[in-house]
């Protein structure tokens, strides 16, 4: 998801780092990537309505089976 997806769900950068639990000036850092974490609490926040980017779970799980 795209910072600008994010703010516009919430209405605002202000209520989107409020749904998040974090400050202003932290969500005001990111560009127009979000970090996975706060993907993934983003998507549980909206109940599923915007999705987190999953590459880096899925290159995580590919490297899990491979090591097995």
């Amino acid at each position: 998801m795209t910072k600008q997806e994010a703010v516009a769900y919430f209405g605002s950068l202000t209520g989107l780092a409020k749904a998040l639990g974090c400050s202003l000036s932290t969500s005001g850092e990111w560009d127009k990537a979000i970090p996975m974490g706060r993907q993934y609490q983003i998507e549980l926040a909206t109940k599923g309505k915007l999705k987190a980017d999953k590459p880096a779970l899925r290159a995580k799980r590919i490297d899990a089976w491979k090591a097995k």
